[in-house]
């Protein structure tokens, strides 16, 4: 039940990555590829001795202090504030995905990103 669970949950990120990267195209490094093969190998290794091993749970508390060396305890929480409305307005309609409002913050962060690179 956990390894469906997890296989649901990794087709619907997938489903937003893809349509992210056709709605803006740009370009990743080459070894992008590699790096998300790796991780996908690695978290089947993982599942094969822990069932309930979560790698975005795993990866948290990384991408937590990344993310806010990166942008600021302010704009973070909006960020996540606006990501949590979305999410509950899609629960609200049934929709698995908000592909509208995962790739309007996906611009907003990009934006970001680009301007403290300036």
């Amino acid at each position: 039940r956990a390894v469906a669970r997890r296989r649901r949950q990794f087709a619907a990120v997938s489903r937003d990555l893809n349509q992210i990267f056709f709605d803006f195209p740009f370009t990743v490094p080459e070894y992008f590829a590699l790096v998300t093969r790796a991780l996908i190998v690695l978290e089947g290794i993982a599942l094969t001795g822990d069932p309930d091993f979560d790698l975005f749970q795993s990866a948290y508390p990384y991408a937590a202090r990344h993310a806010t060396a990166l942008f600021g305890k302010r704009q973070l929480a909006q960020m996540l504030g606006e990501a949590t409305s979305a999410a509950a307005a899609a629960a609200a309609r049934n929709d698995e995905v908000d592909v509208g409002a995962a790739t309007a913050s996906v611009r907003r962060s990009s934006q970001l990103v680009q301007l403290s690179s300036q």
